[in-house]
């Protein structure tokens, strides 16, 4: 099915929005904020539920103007310090929050944590109570759709996110395909995505910060030390790509105070399908039509495949949107559809299987190994028939691939998800 072209940009404007932080303390932010103003005072107790894949996102990721990590933190520092009308950009409004405060409520354990199972990969419900009140607020299916609001046990918003999702398009992504994907690409403007160099300058300044910096491993400015600086071949362009790519990543899962640009709710997947076709088409020297082109190509393919993996999963959400970016690459020297399929299904034959156990340092060698990956992949679907089509999870054609990709991930990965839970956090499996 062809979408409507404007149903493209669209998405686009929906799915990239800058961000500061990880996605899902900004989540947690979020519904601890909206379940104090209901409230309307300081809370005297917080109970926290929330399905796995948040609570294992949140753990170890730093979260802006603060040095502390984990679920309770994040909540409590909307709760105290957040403004409901920043949205997910909450921790961006947050300044001079007070660490004593946020670990003395926590220490007096008037913090509770429950998972919940069969549920949403990507749901959190903060109530908070304060003498005879309780309010509560429940985020659901996507960083920022808040689903049910309650005041002393009156419902005074509720919605059912499958029909909210549904609203958001007339034609679904799923309803997608790559062929369709690129006829969009083929003919897009720059009045309609002429947005993406800002959203692709926004992710380069904090790559840039990355690189001069020592965040996290640092896995960036290490692999951007052991290369020449002056950009002179494709393969110089492919590697600064990989590094300014995981600098970004580095900082930002250190808690760094600049905006990223997300990609299905995940600033690791913004910058990875943001920053590779940036800095190659850049190389190229290619026009700036080209360019939002690739940068378009990149952000869609990513999109169109994360409604196969999920927003929140087993699997690390950086392999799809380095799928985007290497198709960006094939696009961007030339090759044809037909290699720009190869180059999907190559790529998911070998990167699907990689786990995310959770946002983390360690997130920025994932990314760089996938955009390594990438830059390979380009080079063999563009000078060989690397075809892999029936062989292993590669079903005869891309949509067939998916629809085994996403039996992998939603089936195939449910016990691995709860056991890698279960060895972040061991009291889990109870």
């Amino acid at each position: 099915m062809k979408a409507e072209l404007p149903t493209y940009v669209k998405i686009l404007r929906q799915e990239l929005k800058p961000v500061m932080g990880c996605t899902e303390p900004a989540t947690a932010a979020l519904a601890g904020a909206m379940a104090r103003e209901l409230l309307a005072k300081k809370p005297e107790r917080v109970l926290i539920e929330a399905s796995r894949d948040v609570i294992k996102n949140v753990m170890g990721v730093g979260i802006p103007h603060t040095v502390s990590t984990g679920l309770a933190a994040a909540v409590m520092l909307g709760i105290l310090y957040g403004r409901v009308d920043q949205g997910l950009n909450i921790l961006s409004s947050i300044e001079n929050a007070l660490e004593a405060e946020i670990h003395a409520f926590i220490e007096q354990k008037n913090v509770e944590i429950v998972l919940v199972n069969h549920t949403s990969p990507l749901y959190i419900r903060v109530t908070v109570f304060g003498s005879a009140e309780s309010a509560s607020a429940t985020i659901a299916e996507q960083h920022d759709l808040v689903i049910e609001k309650v005041k002393n046990g009156k419902t005074i918003w509720k919605i059912d996110p499958s029909d909210q999702l549904a609203s958001q398009s007339a034609n679904p992504i799923k309803d997608w395909s790559l062929e369709s994907i690129l006829d969009f690409v083929d003919t897009c403007t720059l009045e309609q995505c002429g947005f993406l160099l800002e959203m692709a300058q926004t992710n380069r300044t904090i790559g840039e910060h990355g690189l001069k910096k020592p965040y996290g491993l640092s896995v960036g400015r290490t692999a951007y030390t052991s290369q020449a600086k002056s950009i002179e071949t494709l393969e110089q362009a492919f590697e600064y790509a990989a590094a300014l790519s995981a600098s970004a990543s580095d900082a930002r899962m250190s808690g760094c105070t600049m905006p990223v640009v997300i990609n299905s709710g995940s600033g690791n997947q913004g910058v990875t399908a943001i920053l590779g076709p940036l800095i190659v088409a850049e190389f190229l020297k290619v026009d700036k039509l080209v360019l939002i082109r690739a940068l378009a190509l990149s952000n869609l393919v990513a999109i169109y495949l994360a409604q196969y993996k999920g927003r929140l999963s087993a699997l690390c959400g950086v392999f799809t949107a380095a799928i985007g970016t290497c198709c960006s690459y094939v696009y961007l020297l030339g090759g044809n559809r037909e290699q720009t399929s190869a180059a999907v299904e190559t790529m998911l034959a070998n990167l699907t299987g990689i786990v995310c156990d959770g946002a983390k340092r360690t997130c920025a060698l994932k990314i760089h190994s996938c955009l390594q990956s990438a830059a390979m992949t380009a080079n063999l679907v563009l000078h060989q028939d690397v075809r892999c089509t029936s062989v292993g999870i590669i079903g005869k054609d891309i949509e067939s691939t998916l629809l085994n990709m996403e039996r992998l991930c939603h089936i195939g990965m449910e016990e691995t998800d709860k056991t890698i839970l279960q060895l972040m956090i061991p009291a889990s499996s109870s």
